[in-house]
C-alpha cells in the first residue's frame, strides 16, 4: 500500500505547484498610467490580480495592491529623471497564475536649457528631433 501511495502523493505534489511566468515590459514611459495586465497574453474572463512589490530602483509612485483588481494599473515616475528604472512586481492572478512582471522605465530626454521636454518632442528614451540652425558653419564648428 505504501508503494502505491508514495508516487500518487509525489504526483498530486508536482501537478498542484503553479508555474511563474515571466513577463518583460521595455517600452514603458514615466509619469504613464498604464494597464501592465496588458501584456499577459489572452486572459480569461473576468480574473483578478493583487501584487506586491518585489524589487524596485529609481522609481516612484509605485503601488502593491493586497484586494483584486481588474488590471494592473500602475504610473510609475523616476526618482533621478535622467536615469532609467527598474521596478518588479509579483502579481498573482485569481486563476492561479503568477507573473514576475519587471518593466523597464525609460529616462526622460534632457535639455539643459530648457525645463520643459515636451515643448520639444513628446515621448522617452533616444528621442530624435530637428534643432534649425541659422548663420554660416564656422571652422571651430560652430555657428555664426
Amino acid at each position: 500500500m505504501r508503494k502505491l501511495l508514495l508516487p500518487l502523493i509525489f504526483a498530486f505534489a508536482f501537478t498542484s505547484i503553479k508555474a511563474q511566468i515571466n513577463v518583460t515590459v521595455s517600452d514603458y514611459c514615466p509619469g504613464t498610467s498604464r494597464d501592465f495586465s496588458t501584456s499577459f497574453g489572452t486572459l480569461a474572463p473576468g480574473v483578478t490580480f493583487t501584487w506586491t512589490v518585489a524589487a524596485s530602483n529609481n522609481v516612484k509612485n509605485h503601488t502593491p495592491q493586497s484586494t483584486a483588481s481588474p488590471t494592473v494599473t500602475q504610473n510609475i515616475g523616476l526618482t533621478n529623471p535622467a536615469n532609467p528604472g527598474v521596478l518588479a512586481l509579483r502579481v498573482t492572478a485569481s486563476d492561479a497564475k503568477i507573473y514576475n512582471l519587471t518593466i523597464n522605465i525609460q529616462s526622460i530626454p534632457f535639455i539643459n536649457n530648457k525645463n520643459a521636454w515636451s515643448t520639444y518632442a513628446n515621448g522617452c528614451g533616444s528621442v530624435n528631433f530637428n534643432v534649425g540652425v541659422s548663420g554660416a558653419l564656422e571652422a571651430t564648428g560652430g555657428f555664426n
